[in-house]
């Protein structure tokens, strides 16, 4: 991590972490999960860490599925059956990969000191409690349960998809969705960028150069009522402060609070006007 712009106290705190052993539970099966094989695959690359998967738990196919869909899947079983080959003494830390287990209660009083899950079955893509319960010790538990998007006033909201109702990106006159509140939770940072892209196109074919002030009217706006905004210049100056205070390999120490990167500023004025 030295080469990486991690900030110094985070790198530190994942150095000392305590932490030898990572439960991922799926409350669906290896087949409903939704990482690529890409994401997958770079869990087996991983300096310090094995991951582990129950074989038990992998099935033989992936169902009648469509063709991309069954071939994604099919990567991420032959991967996971990889994965159930390793040994948990390959590596000093161990990344497990649970299925068919829904949370139902942190264990502890003051602290965290563990999990209790319930086993699933899948039923019609559901994932269905069966009545049997387990505990797993820890000390940490970081819920990633779902996705739930927030309705906006005025949009027309599909709540059974959790997405604003659009045509390919276009939503109405004038507005327009990208990413997951246009097509629900599928997809990663480069299907994103796709959906940008589009919604761009739209937007530069709706309003043709002219047309609207833009930025002068928002910087006016902004001035009118006194609040602080900043420019490309202005984050150009921030980010040439990080590289300089970088200790080599790191290519920048990053600065981590809006008020440190706003006193960058500040004392570049301060200068100007001395």
């Amino acid at each position: 991590m030295a080469s990486s712009d991690l900030p110094r106290h985070v790198a530190e705190a994942i150095r000392s972490s305590p932490l030898t052993d990572v439960y991922v539970f799926g409350r669906r099966g290896p087949v409903e999960a939704k990482f690529t094989n890409v994401e997958l695959r770079e869990m087996g690359k991983l300096e310090n860490s094995v991951p582990q998967v129950d074989a038990a738990q992998l099935p033989d196919g992936v169902g009648d599925l469509p063709d991309r869909d069954r071939r994604l899947k099919e990567r991420n079983l032959a991967t996971l059956r990889e994965f159930a080959a390793r040994r948990a003494d390959e590596k000093p830390k161990r990344v497990h990969f649970r299925f068919y287990a829904s949370p139902v209660e942190v264990l502890g009083g003051d602290r965290v000191e563990g999990l209790r899950l319930e086993r699933t079955r899948v039923e019609k893509g559901r994932a269905v409690g069966t009545g049997e319960f387990f505990d797993i010790a820890c000390g940490v538990v970081i819920a990633a349960i779902g996705y739930r998007a927030d309705p906006v006033e005025g949009a027309p909201f599909d709540g059974d998809r959790q997405i604003v109702a659009n045509t390919d990106g276009r939503v109405a006159d004038g507005l327009y969705a990208a990413g997951w509140i246009m097509r629900g939770p599928t997809g990663v940072i480069s299907s994103n960028r796709a959906d940008g892209v589009a919604v761009a196109e739209y937007i530069g074919a709706d309003f043709p150069q002219g047309e609207k002030p833009g930025r002068r009217a928002l910087e006016t706006l902004l001035g009118e009522r006194r609040v602080r905004h900043v420019s490309y210049a202005d984050w150009k100056k921030i980010e040439a402060a990080e590289a300089a205070n970088a200790t080599p390999p790191a290519p920048r120490r990053k600065f981590v609070t809006v008020e440190d990167m706003l006193a960058v500023l500040d004392e570049a004025a301060a200068r100007s006007v001395g």
